[in-house]
């Protein structure tokens, strides 16, 4: 990978994760802290406790219920965004 492809990462990855810690939303996770850490880009994200997105894919739940719940995430920033967040 370049440095330059690597440097556009870092600057998508640091957007989006400020993007989302400006939001305020019961179906968004809270956002705690955006940083880099040894080089290592991150973002801590309050702990949700149910099932992942995996787990719900290996049982078999429903397609549709999959298809909204990984899309809720992408019509949050949609709605945020054309709020002015």
């Amino acid at each position: 990978m370049r440095t330059e492809d690597d440097e556009e990462l870092r600057e998508r990855f640091a957007l989006e994760a400020r993007s989302a810690a400006a939001l305020d939303h019961t179906n968004i996770v809270t956002v705690y802290d955006v940083g880099e850490d040894n080089g290592q880009p991150f973002i801590a994200m309050k702990y949700l406790d149910g099932e992942t997105m995996a787990e719900l894919i290996r049982a078999g739940t429903g397609g549709n219920r999959k298809t909204r719940l990984a899309d809720r995430p992408r019509q949050e920033r949609r709605r945020s965004r054309r709020a002015g967040a």
